[in-house]
């Protein structure tokens, strides 16, 4: 079965598969993470249905799986199957589902195995499927010996630390992931508005020339950027992945410029340019006609004393992230909404200064916070230290961080807030709230900058990975 000594000749790039192929070709794709039995019987049962058997694995960049996943890159995949004697052919994706894969090779047969007749949690399958169809192709399923790659790695192999692991036991054995998709289909359709500062993130990336000959600074070239619409619109991308409708209400946009060492993408030092007026506007929005009014505060002085009165006695659900940041120390707590507010988010620092309090422990800090503005749901998250949640039915929930590889913190917190903020509305649990939560921050700490949003689709797939 197995004949290494030819398996990297296999691995060949998308172009060239229609070159080398025999006709009628199979397809097979995913991710292979762990080679295992099932996918063997899968394979070969593929194979017994054409002349040329192509398995694509998707990138490692494209794979939203969960922490420390994949635990083998792509070229270890590839090739792996590759060694495969029944695998003509193996080749990398780029995309998070097989789409360019059959469009470059217009498969004769498509393979997927027999629980992909009944589950599509991600709408991906769909879209696959109709595009073999679209290319005169036909889609079979293998009824074989099924495993799963992600419960043997979860379970047997120690992917995650032990307090992650103790969570997620107890977790997996309360909640399935039905539950949370039942739970993300009842916002699908709601009306959500967004109000909070526009901020206009700007990335520099430089390599260091070392310190200057004349005075005691550092110098470094430019050598290219990026530009990202960050503060409320950053935010209103996440929602708008959940639900119908997201309109935006702000001010004129603050510029935060970041010089970022291009080798090992460390920031350096940040430059404010903020608007002359604080960027204040009136608020015209028919609030009451929202499911959920969303404020992502980032204290640059859209959000008035007026406004927040209007919000707390319109909004049919009100959820509030009122950030601290440089540019307004100890002037944008979240104290300054007082009592009325449904769904409040903020991280250990701001609850801190909030109560001018230096705690530690986090069930304290979010108890006092709690008496303070008498909130029905309270999260406080807490960066590698997951976060705690509190209401008035479950009490305090706990959930550790779900990924310890991070390429940026920026957005993180308001990721969390945003994909959860609706959720909250829709009547989640503390403990959903807390998950969701997470693995939102979890992706987005993957992703530079503000280059894309956390999708639904990603969201389900990490879950879902998490709970195998």
């Amino acid at each position: 079965m197995l004949k290494s000594a030819t398996a990297r000749s296999k691995i060949v790039a998308l172009g060239d598969l229609t070159e080398r192929c025999c006709r009628p070709a199979v397809l097979c794709h995913g991710t292979f993470d762990l080679l295992h039995i099932g996918h063997v019987h899968h394979l070969r049962a593929a194979k017994a249905m054409g002349a040329w058997l192509v398995v694509t694995i998707t990138a490692d960049a494209d794979i939203n799986r969960g922490p420390g996943r994949p635990v083998f890159n792509e070229h270890q995949r590839a090739e792996m199957l590759a060694a495969l004697d029944f695998v003509d052919a193996v080749s990398i994706v780029h995309d998070a589902t097989a789409l360019p894969a059959i469009a470059a090779l217009r498969p004769d047969i498509y393979v997927k195995g027999i629980e992909y007749a009944d589950t599509d949690i991600t709408g991906n399958f769909k879209k696959e499927y109709d595009a073999v169809i679209a290319f005169g192709g036909r889609v079979e399923f293998t009824d074989e010996e099924t495993h799963s790659s992600s419960v043997l790695l979860n379970r047997h192999f120690g992917v995650h630390d032990g307090d992650l692991a103790a969570y997620l036991g107890d977790f997996r054995s309360r909640i399935r992931l039905d539950d949370l998709v039942a739970l993300l289909d009842r916002v699908k359709d709601y009306r959500v508005l967004m109000i909070g500062d526009s901020i206009t993130d700007d990335y520099r990336y430089v390599s260091t020339m070392g310190k200057s000959s004349k005075e005691p600074i550092i110098c470094v070239q430019e050598e290219s950027c990026e530009e990202f619409a960050g503060g409320v619109h950053a935010a209103a991308k996440h929602v708008a992945s959940f639900c119908k409708t997201v309109d935006i209400v702000t001010g004129s946009p603050t510029r935060k410029i970041r010089y970022i060492d291009k080798d090992y993408m460390r920031k350096l030092f940040e430059v404010y340019q903020a608007s002359p007026d604080g960027g204040r506007n009136y608020l015209v929005a028919p609030v009451e006609e929202y499911d959920v009014v969303i404020v992502t505060d980032f204290g640059h002085g859209l959000v008035t004393p007026a406004m927040i009165d209007t919000l707390k006695q319109r909004a049919k659900f009100l959820a509030v992230n009122a950030q601290t940041n440089t540019g307004n120390h100890g002037f944008n707590l979240i104290t300054r909404y007082g009592i009325g507010v449904d769904y409040i988010c903020v991280d250990a620092p701001e609850a801190r200064l909030a109560l001018a309090e230096r705690v530690d422990d986090s069930e304290t800090l979010a108890g006092d916070l709690m008496d303070r503005i008498k909130c029905n749901n309270l999260v406080i998250t807490n960066g590698k230290h997951g976060c705690i949640g509190h209401n008035a039915v479950e009490g305090f929930i706990r959930a550790p961080a779900f990924t310890k590889t991070v390429v940026d913190t920026v957005g993180a917190g308001d990721a969390f807030f945003a994909v959860t903020a609706p959720l909250a509305a829709a009547g989640a649990t503390m403990e959903q709230i807390a998950f969701l939560g997470n693995a939102a921050g979890a992706i987005k700490v993957g992703i530079l900058g503000h280059r894309s949003s956390v999708e639904k689709v990603a969201l389900l797939k990490f879950a879902g990975t998490l709970l195998k």
